[in-house]
């Protein structure tokens, strides 16, 4: 393994994580406002869960309703 005391592989380190840092700040906003209900829907796809009834009322449910477009009953 090479050492990171010279100042060419510590410079491309510093490069490289300053570059991705990039990436992960510019990329979630692409799709972070989007249901995965609408996002499987563009593809014509199902994206589902399982969920016990007692969960579907407050935030759970409402999550789910928001997120899935397939709910299937889960056993407690």
């Amino acid at each position: 393994m090479r050492s990171l005391r010279s100042g060419r592989s510590l410079a491309s380190l510093l490069t490289g994580l300053a570059a991705l840092g990039a990436l992960t700040v510019a990329a979630p906003s692409a799709h972070a406002a989007a249901p995965l209900r609408d996002l499987a829907d563009a593809k014509g796809k199902i994206i589902g869960t399982a969920v016990t009834g007692s969960k579907l009322t407050g935030t759970y449910g409402d999550l789910a309703g928001r997120e899935f477009n397939s709910l299937t009953p889960a056993t407690p």
